[in-house]
């Protein structure tokens, strides 16, 4: 008797293993944090919010459904931190940090996406590369990663493309007609012609415009001149500005910015969110939204890919989706 009394408990208890193993999502209860609920699932809470697309920081609510990445109750494989952090105290500046680390300030620059004058705040936490990281940050060499498997036909969670856009759509007085902003400069013409040509002195202005820091320029791919003239007759011709345009220096090696076929850019009076709905209209573009920065990324290339990308500035790189079709 007390040997089938064990049988059974026994296959109760593999049942219940099975079915927590099989089951995909949990339901969050009230008082349960994103620490305890991947305590629970053995999982990272890093894992965990890449899985649902949000943050650490986020809360969460009873009743809310999360993916839990590890379906089999097995440790889910924790990222290493391959870069240090620096907390900005009260008078720091990006030399002094940089020097203290150790490093150049175009490396400290690149792991944070920030220019040598760029102001930094008490608080604000800076990625600390490598001696050896020169040529581009842990945060880059994550991305280059993802669009790699992209590049692929891998695929990757991402989320729909919204209508969002249209709220913000309105005729342009003239179409072809694109006004530039980057810092103190400014460009404003025509950029294409009736036929959708762009045009030479265009090239010129965008090139001017697109430059590296160091004053590098390169020819800046025509299709993604025509996007940009697209982009701004779609939104009645409002100011676009650029944050980020051809770049060898803070950009990873297979990066487009290094080729003058991506641009990182923002447009006056639309939120970046219908921007990036917009964007996904777009055939054969690569599109990235990232929620905690102040712009969208755009470039050009052969299949149409979008990610999401939830870390803030100076932040190394947490992807909450990232996929890509076939055109």
């Amino acid at each position: 008797m007390t040997a089938r009394i064990l049988v059974v408990l026994c296959a109760v208890a593999l049942l219940s293993s099975s079915a927590q193993a099989a089951e995909p999502v949990h339901r969050v209860a009230r008082g349960q944090t994103l620490g305890s609920i991947a305590r629970r699932y053995r999982v990272s809470v890093e894992d965990l919010c890449a899985a649902n697309g949000i943050t650490p920081k986020q809360r969460i609510k009873p009743g809310q459904q999360l993916f839990i990445p590890s379906r089999d109750g097995a440790p889910a494989p924790r990222r290493t931190d391959p870069v240090r952090w620096h907390t900005v105290q009260p008078g720091q500046r990006l030399g002094g940090i940089a020097a203290r680390h150790g490093i150049e300030v175009e490396a400290l620059c690149g792991a944070n996406d920030l220019e040598p004058t760029s102001t930094i705040r008490p608080g604000q936490r800076l990625v600390i590369p490598g001696k050896d990281d020169v040529d581009g940050s842990a945060a880059q060499r994550e991305r280059l990663k993802a669009e790699k498997k992209a590049d692929l036909g891998v695929p990757v969670a991402g989320e729909p493309p919204g209508k969002s856009w249209r709220n913000y759509a309105r005729p342009a007085r003239r179409g072809g007609y694109v006004t530039l902003l980057r810092g103190g400069l400014r460009f404003e013409g025509y950029v294409v012609d009736k036929h959708g040509r762009v045009l030479d002195r265009a090239k010129e202005k965008f090139a001017d415009l697109l430059v590296t820091r160091r004053g590098e320029r390169m020819e800046i791919d025509e299709r993604l001149i025509q996007l940009i003239a697209k982009v701004s007759d779609t939104f009645g011709g409002r100011p676009i500005d650029v944050v980020s345009g051809f770049r060898r220096e803070r950009a990873a090696a297979g990066s487009r910015h290094r080729h003058g076929r991506a641009i990182d850019f923002r447009v006056t009076g639309v939120p970046n969110s219908a921007v990036r709905d917009y964007l996904q209209t777009l055939d054969r573009v690569g599109v990235g939204y990232y929620p905690n920065s102040s712009f969208v990324h755009l470039d050009v290339r052969d299949k149409w890919t979008y990610w999401v990308d939830h870390s803030g500035p100076g932040q190394p790189a947490r992807y909450g989706g990232f996929w890509t079709r076939t055109e």
